[in-house]
């Protein structure tokens, strides 16, 4: 199994540490026919404070694919499971 690079140490906006890091989500918005999954969803993660947060231009592209879905979507099959 390939070992993933370190990531760049980055200032976090919330305490001002330089321990923070991008890391990469996937997000699920939604429930039933309205479900929207969004993935490599850029996060800044601090290990200082325990905060995650995304950039503004993060929150901007999410909006612009949460609005505009089918047209910058493609639909997949997805495995579906419930507890209870």
């Amino acid at each position: 199994m390939k070992k993933k690079p370190a990531s760049q140490q980055l200032t976090c906006e919330i305490c001002g540490a330089g321990a923070a890091h991008e890391v990469k989500r996937t997000k699920v918005f939604g429930k039933g026919p309205q479900m929207l999954v969004i993935e490599n969803i850029p996060f800044i993660c601090c290990d200082n404070c325990q905060q995650t947060y995304t950039t503004a231009a993060t929150m901007r592209a999410l909006d612009e694919i949460r609005q505009n879905r089918h047209r910058l979507t493609v639909a997949r099959q997805v495995a579906w499971a419930k507890i209870a």
